[in-house]
């Protein structure tokens, strides 16, 4: 049962969302469960524009289950996008970290922007359950994976090189840069104007991507 109650017949929208500073961190844990039409309220889009507004000299990270983006089963959710991506360039977000699809992937918003460095997004939810059957065509219909694996045996996807139309017209599919289908975990380190996004295999530690002396402004 979510606080609402948004499996209920309702008109309330009473979310669970909250915020942080740690260091020179801003974390914003985003509900996008907040009812049950799974898209984010006036009340709580307010509240982030003031919230992100109060930690300008911050870095600044979004956080929250939904896949914002995502290529796998469920896939992109493009209302969220429509939603978000305006206080993302606006308020310069650093960083999104959301999961829901169980796969790796990493995207690059507003990487032409002049304002800010862009928006990085990870698809993080490979840290346990069961991995989604990106080229199963029985479950993703037209949308799957043409069975490309790396060197480890998993399944990647590389949008920028798939002739799969299918994908590409998938609303934000675009600022992808890399997908694979494991188990995955994530290390943020921050120094300073500089940060490292590093993604690895669970099965061995081994690293999977990184994004090294990415900077906040």
């Amino acid at each position: 049962m979510y606080p609402n109650g948004w499996n209920e017949t309702t008109t309330n929208e009473v979310g669970c969302y909250y915020s942080f500073n740690y260091s020179n961190v801003h974390f914003a844990v985003l509900d996008n469960l907040e009812n049950d039409s799974r898209v984010l309220s006036q009340e709580q889009l307010n509240w982030l524009d003031e919230d992100l507004a109060r930690n300008k000299d911050n870095w600044k990270f979004l956080t929250f289950h939904l896949s914002m983006y995502s290529t796998s089963d469920h896939g992109p959710d493009p209302k969220m996008q429509e939603q978000l991506e305006p206080l993302m360039y606006k308020h310069k977000v650093n960083a999104l970290f959301f999961g829901h699809d169980h796969i790796y992937e990493s995207y690059h918003v507003n990487s032409t922007s002049t304002e800010y460095p862009g928006t990085y997004a990870f698809l993080c939810a490979g840290g346990g359950g069961s991995l989604k059957p990106v080229t199963s065509t029985p479950t993703m219909g037209e949308r799957a994976w043409n069975g490309t694996t790396n060197e480890h045996g998993n399944f990647i996807l590389e949008v920028q090189h798939s002739n799969n139309p299918a994908i590409h017209q998938l609303e934000g599919s675009e600022y992808q840069i890399y997908g694979e289908r494991v188990h995955h975990y994530m290390s943020v380190e921050l120094e300073g104007e500089s940060a490292t996004f590093r993604a690895y295999r669970t099965i061995d530690d081994s690293l999977i991507q990184e994004f090294v002396n990415v900077s906040r402004t």
